[in-house]
């Protein structure tokens, strides 16, 4: 397994742990909105076998339709200064419950 996978691995555990945190602790419904922020490895996240798309598929299966909401806030080659000029667009105004952050790559 590259380091990227290994990076991705670490990332979608500890998203996964912290939503069946949640989740076990029967703390999100659908009135609950979760936000993943950040950069091409967030915005890849929704595809067919991306993080994202596991854990919306986990939450459906396990509340149904009182599963939480999922944005995919990631874009493209965003660096940490790019995230910071659209928190308050992308994830503050929503009001998110719990907010995923993956930022950095592009900074190196």
């Amino acid at each position: 397994m590259g380091v990227n996978m290994k990076i991705l691995s670490y990332i979608f555990l500890f998203a996964f742990f912290t939503v069946s945190y949640q989740v076990g602790s029967q703390m999100l419904s659908e009135s609950d909105t979760i936000i993943f922020f950040g950069d091409s490895i967030t915005q890849l996240g929704e595809r067919p076998d991306g993080f994202i798309t596991l854990i919306r598929d986990t939450l459906v299966t396990k509340l149904g339709v009182n599963a939480p909401r999922i944005i995919n806030a990631g874009i493209s080659g965003n660096k940490v200064t790019d995230l910071q000029g659209r928190l308050v667009r992308d994830v503050i105004q929503k009001k998110p419950t719990i907010v995923v952050i993956y930022i950095g790559i592009n900074d190196v």
